[in-house]
């Protein structure tokens, strides 16, 4: 069964296990899954649903889940119903910091969301598909997009440069959606994003609210995580 093989997708990629709670100054993250939704300021969440198809028949699920603490997003549908469609969405915000040895300047790096995506995406020969998208952002206006196309799975990696100084903070945002639409063969969506750091000089590291550390080689000292907290206190 398509919805089973999703729930279990979203369970291998996020465990059994309950939620790691993270500090209540930390951001909140949003998950939707069909008609259900959750928003949550919890370091790791997961959410599933599934329906029927009505007034035809069939089935639908959804999907979607975070780990910040590692950095991986993922969102899941499916649909095998006559005229009938299912979705997911995850959109996540974590607040990052630059550590390291005092810097005279500002530090220029990259921060990257490696996407993987798979489905029976966009098909121009009927009136059916499944799309996957995401969505990389710091701050208000710098981002990078993808969206899926027709055919193979793709992956890709979504890039944004970021600048700051040591101990300077920033925010950054994920978002991933999964949806299809049947009429009437089964369709599914899938999408899968891991988030990491590039260009950082030996030594130096990013650290975020939710626990989530770039380089585990240099040493995070205990008050840059209290520091940084306090920024939402």
């Amino acid at each position: 069964m398509r919805v089973a093989a999703c729930s279990l997708a979203i369970l291998v990629v996020f465990g059994p296990a309950p939620p790691v709670a993270a500090a209540a100054t930390c951001p909140l993250n949003t998950l939707r899954a069909l008609d259900s939704t959750i928003t949550s300021s919890d370091s790791s969440r997961g959410l599933t649903a599934k329906g029927d198809c009505q007034p035809y028949g069939g089935s639908r699920s959804g999907g979607a889940g975070y780990n910040l603490t590692v950095g991986s997003v993922s969102a899941i549908a499916s649909s095998d119903g006559l005229v009938c469609g299912g979705n997911a969405w995850v959109s996540t915000h974590d607040i990052f910091k630059l550590v390291g040895p005092a810097s005279p300047s500002a530090l220029v790096f990259t921060a990257q969301l490696q996407v993987n995506a798979s489905g029976t995406f966009q098909n121009p020969f009927r009136q059916s598909g499944a799309g996957a998208y995401a969505t990389l952002r710091e701050g208000d206006s710098n981002s990078q997009s993808y969206v899926s196309g027709t055919g193979q799975p793709s992956n890709t990696t979504l890039s944004i440069t970021v600048t700051r100084n040591v101990d300077e903070s920033f925010d950054l945002y994920m978002d991933l959606i999964a949806s299809t639409f049947s009429e009437p063969y089964d369709e599914s969506a899938r999408i899968f994003g891991t988030l990491s750091f590039t260009g950082l000089p030996a030594g130096y590291a990013v650290v975020s609210c939710q626990g989530y550390v770039s380089d585990p080689a240099v040493p995070v000292r205990a008050t840059s995580w209290g520091k940084l907290k306090a920024i939402y206190r």
